[in-house]
């Protein structure tokens, strides 16, 4: 899965407030529902 981090015209203080809220309320439950893949048998690429 890949979230894009880009502002994408957002003023700063709009953009970080947006970044804390993903920290803070959206990737706890997306690490808790959603189940980590295994490294690979050589390790991260």
């Amino acid at each position: 899965m890949y979230l894009s981090a880009e502002p994408d015209g957002l003023p700063p203080g709009p953009f970080r407030a947006s970044l804390e809220l993903f920290q803070s309320e959206i990737a706890p439950v997306l690490r808790k529902e959603i189940p980590s893949r295994p490294l690979s048998p050589g390790g991260p690429s």
